[in-house]
């Protein structure tokens, strides 16, 4: 099985509700593009928080995305080729600006903080953004 696959499974089980709850989303790999700005070689990951938070709809005070899912499956894509890239030093992060659209026709941001720790594995990690 593909990364691919092995991501777009995930998704699917997500969509499904069959995804357990304390499973992490594996995305892939570092693409080459972050590695040569400075991104060490890790695994991609998100947190299922992170991913109901992109595709629910806002209410009230609940920020939220509203994504539809083709976007969220060429997550790993939008990650290999984003359309610009924002290193934060201070943060220990990449904030990378994709070709991929909103319901709104606004381009995609992703922020992958770099080198945190889950389960006592180094990874990075997509953040929730506001």
């Amino acid at each position: 099985m593909t990364e691919k696959q092995r991501y777009l499974e995930q998704i699917d089980k997500y969509y499904n509700h069959t995804l357990k709850s304390f499973n992490l989303i594996h995305i892939g790999k570092t693409p080459e593009v972050l590695i040569s700005c400075g991104a060490p070689d890790l695994p991609i990951i998100m947190q299922q928080s992170t991913l109901t938070k992109c595709i629910r709809q806002a209410t009230g005070s609940r920020s939220a995305h509203n994504l539809p899912r083709n976007v969220i499956e060429t997550l790993p894509e939008q990650i290999e080729k984003p359309i610009f890239l924002i290193k934060d030093v201070g943060r220990n992060s990449f904030a990378l600006i994709t070709d991929a659209v909103d319901w709104a026709e606004r381009h995609i941001l992703i922020v992958l903080r770099l080198d945190t720790r889950q389960n006592s594995v180094n990874i990075i990690s997509i953040e929730q953004t506001d």
